[in-house]
């Protein structure tokens, strides 16, 4: 086996980077996990939600899932747009997004992102 087939890929540091250059209006924090502190403002997380083999030995399918939390609606659509944009600039493909109000009022939306890595070069690949 080539060390490239023996790679265990970790893309978190590409999503972190992706996120924390995001342009918006709202002003926002992003964090790996977010442990249900006090929020002041809106917050970003990230992580990884799947990583797995494909048939071809150097290739990865990976997702990750960001969540974003807000006091109010029209905070997280505009969040929710500069991830979609961020993501997408990154080469990855939505795959799924959720929204819901939490038992606290905070607004919620979990969007979920991925695609294949060829790990020869850590790159997405189509």
């Amino acid at each position: 086996m080539t060390q490239a087939e023996l790679t265990l890929v970790d893309l978190r540091a590409q999503v972190k980077a992706a996120l924390s250059g995001m342009s918006c209006t709202v002003p926002f924090q992003v964090r790996e996990r977010w442990n249900r502190q006090e929020l002041s403002g809106a917050v970003v997380t990230y992580a990884e939600k799947d990583n797995r083999s494909t048939e071809c030995s150097v290739v990865d399918e990976l997702s990750y899932q960001i969540d974003i939390w807000a006091q109010e609606r029209g905070e997280v659509t505009a969040l929710c747009a500069a991830v979609n944009t961020a993501m997408l600039n990154l080469g990855l493909k939505r795959q799924e997004k959720r929204e819901d109000v939490a038992e606290d009022g905070l607004r919620h939306c979990a969007l979920v992102f991925g695609g294949r890595v060829d790990k020869r070069f850590m790159r997405w690949i189509d």
